[in-house]
């Protein structure tokens, strides 16, 4: 494979995370999510209406720069990462909410590891809500459910991807989804 360092990422509903856990499979990659480790634990607690929303955007920054040090360190050791969600996410989810956040903070996602490839994972908002409600929503579900969010989210991340992205249509049969990306990570 060319890619060592790869980030899946998309909306709540998207089949971000089962395809990033499939190619982990499928591919050898090791599989890893935003937020990690305690960060994980600590994320129930920040993702309600009532914490300020700089203080959250300021705790997915710092789980960014801690799974950029870890995946670095992984790299280096010959590894290949799949991570489901990076700093995009952070930027583009915030912006939504209060444009301009990311801008209190100009270049703090640049000395970060750049993935060699973004999978950018979308559906239809429809689909996409028709998916949330067959699982249990998160609490950071809850704060992004509207389609004009959806389509803010929607224009940042194409606006922020700083590396070689591909967007991956996954409206449809996941087993042709699949196909089209072991042809795009040949």
């Amino acid at each position: 494979m060319k890619y060592n360092f790869i980030v899946a990422e998309g909306f709540d509903g998207s089949g971000k995370s089962t395809l990033a856990k499939w190619i982990a499979e499928e591919l050898g990659y090791e599989y890893h999510k935003t937020p990690m480790g305690i960060f994980a634990d600590l994320r129930t607690h920040l993702d309600t209406e009532t914490v300020n929303l700089e203080e959250r955007y300021c705790f997915y920054a710092a789980d960014c720069m801690r799974a950029s040090l870890y995946i670095t360190e992984k790299i280096k050791n010959g590894g290949k990462i799949i991570l489901d969600r990076y700093y995009y996410s952070t930027i583009a989810y915030h912006e939504s909410k209060q444009a301009g956040i990311s801008q209190k903070l100009p270049g703090l996602f640049s000395p970060l590891l750049k993935p060699d490839l973004i999978l950018y994972v979308k559906t239809s908002f429809p689909l996409t809500l028709e998916r949330m409600k067959l699982r249990q929503n998160s609490p950071d579900d809850e704060l992004f459910l509207t389609e004009t969010l959806y389509n803010r989210i929607d224009k940042t991340f194409l606006s922020v991807f700083d590396s070689k992205y591909e967007l991956v249509d996954n409206t449809g049969n996941l087993d042709n989804t699949q196909k089209s990306i072991l042809k795009l990570l040949e």
